[in-house]
């Protein structure tokens, strides 16, 4: 019996010793990257690393939502949306309607064109067959376009991809967004939000700086209008260089 008591005495013994170096060397782990990051931290901060990456994201997201237990139906949908303006701007509204137009199960079927329109050219999204909603569905449609410059996050109104801002008498500034579309239940409700995101991520994308632009229309029952979209810019956001350029290799 006691080389039975004996026995069980060691093996905890040896679990608890097992234990405790696991504690040590998980905390010793999170100590010395603290350090490693502390010192990443201290060096090269006032430049960009050389593995700086600088992507645009333009989306249109439709949520929807409905009296549960209904089903609903949405169709003949027409919405046109602004061509954002800027260096790119072109390019990325192509990659918009090309990535648009390819579709997936989450999204359904779409096509996407320009089109000519009392606001200047914009981009036509029409749906090409029935969305279907029980209770509530989020479609999200984007496009990623990664740049080989760095994107200005401070003043993008200046010197990035903006969407157009318009003003009135009031002191809030829209974009002007076109919305057709049936839907069977008169009381379901549509929340529209058409935005665009510039970011640089560097040093393993630990570090961003990024800025976003989004104009969004809350509306209930079919629709066949234009509509000011309340448009909202945050710029300025994450973490910045002091000088905001990538360093040389040989510097």
């Amino acid at each position: 019996m006691n080389k039975f008591i004996k026995a069980v005495f060691g093996i905890s013994i040896i679990l608890l010793l097992v234990l405790f170096l696991q504690y040590i060397l998980i905390f010793g782990s999170l100590i010395f990257l603290g350090i490693a990051e502390s010192v990443q931290d201290s060096m090269d901060w006032e430049y960009y690393g050389d593995d700086v990456k600088s992507d645009y994201m333009y989306n249109l997201e439709l949520y929807v939502s409905s009296t549960p237990g209904v089903r609903t139906t949405i169709d003949n949908v027409i919405i046109y949306i602004p061509v954002v303006s800027g260096k790119d701007n072109l390019l990325v509204s192509e990659s918009f309607i090309a990535d648009v137009k390819q579709g997936n199960v989450y999204t359904g079927k779409w096509d996407c064109y320009f089109v000519e329109t009392p606001n200047g050219t914009m981009i036509a999204v029409e749906n090409v067959e029935p969305i279907m909603v029980s209770e509530k569905r989020n479609i999200v449609l984007d496009t990623y376009y990664g740049t080989d410059y760095i994107i200005d996050t401070l003043e993008p109104i200046e010197n990035a991809l903006i969407l157009p801002i318009n003003s009135d008498n009031s002191s809030k500034s829209f974009s002007n967004i076109y919305v057709k579309y049936d839907i069977s239940e008169e009381d379901a409700k549509v929340n529209l939000v058409v935005s665009v995101h510039g970011t640089n991520s560097w040093y393993n994308s630990r570090r961003q700086d990024s800025y976003s632009q989004h104009c969004h229309l809350t509306l209930i029952g079919s629709q066949d209008s234009w509509f000011k979209a309340d448009n909202i810019m945050f710029a300025g956001e994450g973490r910045y260089p002091e000088i905001r350029e990538i360093k040389s290799s040989e510097s």
